[in-house]
């Protein structure tokens, strides 16, 4: 879903479509582009809750694909939850209030400032956790990282910052938002010999290197922990031992641990733009 959630386009209700489905449209968020025809929020009439109605094209993907897909996963707290799919093209979601990775690096950007590195190590774990969750069936509090018997491996195909939402929902309290995994649009279920782990992790690992160099500094002129230096190196050459989620998560755990010991400052975000 490629669209800036927080900043709505005010637009006069002519310009709108009528309510339905049990929704009242409030504000189109994007045009139509890529693979959709359009994209709002909107408010359930019921329960007053806002979400995102996504008008999927489906001559461009097979839409009953992409939420198959996404309902299977929801249940995970950092993936995008589906609401409702109504036919032929409507895809009702959860809104995250607070952008997507994209406009964070903007703001950073403008700012010449660096994401702060305990942000970073938030947003690594989060990754790790639905990557292990879609590949392997480990849900998210099980701290043994235990493979789900009989699951079937899911690869997301499409993690990249316009596709990692914020959300304050389910953040009350904490420094930073809840990180969210959207579109699943190009989701599949890999067979043969298909390398389930390897493409989500390097795109997981290369999101990771974009926000250590938001600032415009290389790498190795940049302010982060040698741990964080060395994690997002290894999509340079990801070994062997260490291509499946679950063995990528422990590691992103050891590491921040042993940052956080040594006194890792934790700053909040920059705010969001008007």
């Amino acid at each position: 879903m490629q669209v800036n959630q927080n900043q709505p386009k005010s637009l006069t209700p002519r310009d709108l479509p009528a309510d339905q489905d049990g929704y009242k449209f409030t504000h189109r968020l994007a045009n139509q582009g890529f693979f959709n025809l359009g994209i709002y929020l909107v408010q359930n009439l019921s329960t007053q809750r806002q979400a995102i109605c996504k008008m999927a094209n489906p001559e461009d993907i097979p839409v009953q694909v992409e939420v198959s897909m996404q309902a299977k996963v929801s249940s995970h707290p950092n993936i995008v939850t589906l609401y409702d799919f109504v036919p032929p093209h409507k895809i009702y979601m959860e809104y995250c209030d607070s952008g997507n990775l994209f406009d964070l690096m903007c703001r950073y950007s403008d700012a010449r400032k660096a994401v702060p590195e305990a942000f970073i190590w938030h947003v690594a774990e989060a990754l790790m956790s639905v990557l292990c969750f879609l590949h392997s069936g480990i849900a998210h509090d099980d701290a043994s990282l235990t493979r789900k018997e009989g699951w079937r491996p899911m690869c997301h195909n499409d993690i990249k910052v316009r596709n990692v939402l914020l959300t304050s929902v389910g953040a009350e309290g904490a420094l930073y938002p809840r990180v969210m995994v959207a579109d699943f649009g190009f989701a599949m279920f890999p067979s043969g010999a298909f390398a389930v782990d390897t493409g989500d992790l390097l795109d997981s690992l290369t999101l990771l290197k974009d926000l250590c160099e938001v600032a415009g500094k290389d790498l190795d002129k940049s302010m982060y922990s040698t741990e964080l230096l060395s994690l997002v190196r290894k999509r340079w050459g990801l070994p062997g031992w260490l291509r499946s989620a679950d063995r990528f998560l422990g590691s992103v755990r050891r590491a921040r641990v042993a940052v956080v010991g040594r006194g890792l400052v934790c700053e909040p975000l920059l705010p969001l733009r008007n």
